[in-house]
C-alpha cells in the first residue's frame, strides 16, 4: 500500500487524516479534513468486522487518490470496549502506519462518543456508557470545556469500569442536574428521580464514531505533525510499536481462570 503522498513535503491545505474504530462487533472509518468529515463508512455491517476493514481502507486509498489528498496522520481508538474489535482496529493502525510512515494518534472511546455527538447548550457535562457485560458498564464523564478545546491529558485514560447499579445512580443523577448521558440502549438508566431535565441519546449504528475519534485527535495535537512519522511518541502521538489497546477488564475467559 503506496501513501498517496509524502506529508512532509506537501502542502498543508490539503493533509487529511485517517481515524478508525472498532470497539463493538462493527466499527466505522473516516477521512477528515481538520474536524471536518469529507469521506466515511461503516465497517462490520454486511461481512465480519475485520475482512470489511481492509475492504473500506482500500476504499478510503482510493478516495483519496482520486481527490489528489495527502495522508498526515492516523487517529484510532483504543478502548474500552471489544476484546476482539480493539485488537483489530489497533493492528490495523499500526500496520498502515508502519507502511506509510504515519504518526499516530490513539483516542479513548468514550471521548471519542462524547465528542462526536452534538451537545445541547444547556448541557455541561457528558456521560458517557459503553455496556462491558456480565452486569457492568465503561463509564467517563467529560466537561463542555475539555470538550471543546481538547485540553485533557487523559482523555485515553478516563474510564471507569462499575456496577450496572452505580451506573444508573449516576446516569439518573446527570439527566437530573442537566447534562447529556449517551449509551447503548442496553444500559439506558432503568431509573430517574422526578422527570429529566437533561438529555438522553442512544448510541445505536447510526452514529459514525470514527468521526469522534478523528475530531477527538485533531483537538488533542493542535496543528503541528511531527517529523518522525510512525516512530512519534511525544504526546498525543504514540508510536506504532508502542500501540496497545486498553481493555481495563479481563474476558471472560480470563476472569475464569482467575477464579480457578
Amino acid at each position: 500500500m503506496t501513501n498517496p503522498t509524502n506529508f512532509q513535503n506537501s502542502d498543508a491545505t490539503s493533509i487529511c487524516h485517517l481515524a478508525l474504530e472498532t470497539i463493538g462487533k462493527g466499527g466505522s472509518i473516516a477521512i477528515l479534513s481538520g474536524e471536518s468529515p469529507i469521506w466515511s463508512r461503516a465497517v462490520g455491517t454486511d461481512r465480519r468486522a475485520a475482512a470489511d476493514l481492509a475492504v473500506q481502507l482500500d476504499e478510503a486509498m482510493r478516495f483519496l487518490h482520486q481527490q489528489e489528498l495527502h495522508l498526515g496522520c492516523l487517529s484510532v481508538a483504543i478502548g474500552p470496549g471489544s476484546f476482539t474489535g480493539l485488537r483489530i482496529a489497533v493492528t490495523t493502525a499500526k500496520t498502515l502506519a508502519y507502511a506509510l510512515d504515519l504518526p499516530i494518534i490513539p483516542v479513548g472511546a468514550l471521548a471519542a462518543i462524547a465528542v462526536a455527538l452534538p451537545r445541547p447548550a444547556k448541557a455541561h457535562r457528558t456521560l458517557v456508557g459503553l455496556n462491558a457485560y456480565r452486569g457492568q458498564v465503561f463509564s467517563a464523564a467529560f466537561s463542555d470545556d475539555e470538550l471543546q478545546s481538547g485540553a485533557s491529558s487523559d482523555w485515553n485514560g478516563r474510564a471507569d469500569l462499575i456496577e450496572r447499579s452505580t451506573w444508573d445512580s449516576e446516569a439518573a443523577a446527570a439527566l437530573a442536574a442537566g447534562g447529556q448521558v449517551i449509551c447503548e440502549p442496553a444500559i439506558t438508566p432503568r431509573e430517574s428521580d422526578g422527570p429529566d431535565s437533561g438529555h438522553l441519546v442512544a448510541l445505536d449504528g447510526g452514529v459514525n464514531l470514527a468521526v469522534g475519534v478523528g475530531i477527538a485527535a485533531n483537538r488533542l495535537r493542535g496543528a503541528e505533525l511531527p517529523n518522525a512519522g510512525h516512530r512519534s511518541d511525544n504526546v498525543p502521538y504514540e508510536s506504532a510499536f508502542a500501540l496497545a489497546p486498553r481493555y481495563i477488564k479481563l474476558s471472560a475467559a480470563e476472569e475464569k481462570a482467575a477464579e480457578r
